[in-house]
């Protein structure tokens, strides 16, 4: 039997894949489909993407919700890719709200410290997912990743 990764949404917003031994942080980007499913494109070129066994696109499926510090959570359904219950939670900001659902603004900073801005929009609707990437550089060490 194939041993499931497992996910995790660092506190730069960056997903966090773990593979046996080793861990990944893919540069790519989220976004939402209009069945509310959590999308991560992979911007990384084949080969890398190969070597571990990782598709173009990664898809969560689960149930969102707000916590208490008003982050974005998926908590995971079980799937063959994916194990129940583990969290992936987003910081940043509610930007919108209306009766259908929210807008929420993340940040991300990529391996190139690059920051993003993207518009996670929940539930979509059909609505596109909006990114804004703007070129800030840093030096900034990211925290340490704690796996549940």
């Amino acid at each position: 039997m194939k041993a499931k990764n497992q996910y995790l949404v660092d506190a730069q917003n960056r997903l966090m894949i773990k593979l046996r031994q080793k861990t990944l942080s893919p540069d790519g980007r989220f976004n939402i489909d209009k069945d509310n499913r959590l999308h991560y494109w992979l911007n990384a070129p084949a080969a890398w993407r190969r070597e571990y066994g990782l598709p173009g696109k990664i898809r969560f499926r689960g149930n969102w919700r707000l916590t208490a510090d008003h982050e974005l959570e998926l908590i995971l359904d079980k799937t063959a890719g994916q194990s129940a219950g583990e969290c992936l939670v987003f910081k940043g900001e509610i930007i919108a709200v209306d009766r259908d659902g929210l807008a929420f603004e993340v940040k991300s900073r990529d391996a190139r410290g690059q920051s993003h801005f993207q518009i996670l929009n929940y539930p979509d609707g059909g609505r596109q997912t909006s990114t804004i990437a703007s070129v800030l550089r840093s030096k900034e060490r990211p925290p340490r990743i704690s796996w549940c």
